[in-house]
């Protein structure tokens, strides 16, 4: 049995989406499932800690390893199959639970449909593409959450979170609705440390608390960084994985008030969200450099 990262088992308004998983199991029994985007947001920081988030929503994205395209397409008919869930005639990555609240379902296959640069190209025509960087090690390091009626999920931890939500703002910032993405990465840099990472700042990050201009949230970003950071650097694709990060937080730390990713934040208080911004980009580069010439 799989060991408990998280219980959130007592939590009742949490059963529709146990039923929602539960029923992904049933049609699906040999396929791990992992939840990300908003609802591993929402597990992992408000309904684990209470951290108010937002933005609240119904919507699930659920994510799959699979061999290749016809592995997943034979997936997606055993659901649809099952009368749980009805799908969409044209988007195939689209369903809808026919259960409690009838929620919308986004599938994302990873690992055997990827190409070179890590990116799937929907059938029939390959027109839709998506970026499915850092999904393997999302994966690989998923945490066990318990959740009501007896139910087990797998959700990427926040620094693997951090990194999904990197490549997914990198690939659909100018797809409606606009800033979801920035809106989620400023989240997990602010909220970090409050969620369950306190004590380990005088650890691995002391030397912040001896700055004159020590502030409590940005020194979470930076543990985020070095936590998102380490993550990469143990990954078996890191060759891959690196160098399209590396660039990424590069380019977006360095511009400053010019930054896309800083922009598409709208949050009330630039300076301060700068400030988050560098100090995750300080955790993430810090030799990281050296993972892309020893791979």
């Amino acid at each position: 049995m799989n060991a408990i990262s998280l219980d959130l088992s007592k939590r009742p308004e949490l059963i529709w989406l146990s039923r929602l998983v539960a029923d992904i199991c049933i049609a699906t029994p040999k396929h791990d499932l992992l939840i990300v985007g908003a609802q591993a947001r929402d597990l992992l920081l408000m309904h684990a800690y209470g951290i108010d988030t937002g933005r609240a929503t119904n919507d699930v994205d659920v994510a799959f390893m699979v061999a290749d395209w016809g592995e997943f397409l034979s997936l997606r008919t055993r659901l649809v199959e099952s009368g749980r869930f009805s799908g969409h005639e044209r988007t195939l990555q689209k369903l809808i639970h026919n259960g409690v609240g009838a929620a919308k379902i986004d599938l994302i296959p990873f690992a055997g449909v990827e190409d070179a640069s890590r990116h799937i190209a929907w059938p029939p025509d390959g027109a839709t593409v998506m970026n499915v960087i850092g999904f393997r090690e999302a994966h690989d390091v998923a945490l066990n959450v318990a959740m009501p009626e007896g139910i087990l999920v797998k959700v990427p931890p926040l620094h693997s979170l951090v990194l999904l939500k990197l490549s997914a703002w990198s690939d659909r910032r100018l797809t409606p609705p606009f800033g979801k993405d920035a809106h989620d990465i400023r989240l997990l840099l602010k909220h970090y440390l409050e969620a369950g990472n306190q004590e380990r700042l005088y650890a691995e990050g002391a030397h912040l608390l001896e700055r004159s201009d020590f502030e409590y949230e940005v020194a979470g970003a930076w543990l985020l960084g070095h936590d998102a950071r380490e993550l990469l650097e143990a990954s078996d694709n890191a060759k891959n994985t690196v160098p399209f990060y590396l660039d990424l937080v590069k380019r977006e730390s360095s511009a400053a008030n010019e930054s896309r990713l800083l922009s598409d934040m709208r949050s009330r208080d630039p300076v301060f969200d700068l400030r988050l911004l560098d100090s995750f980009a300080e955790g993430f580069l810090s030799d990281l450099t050296q993972v892309t010439n020893s791979r």
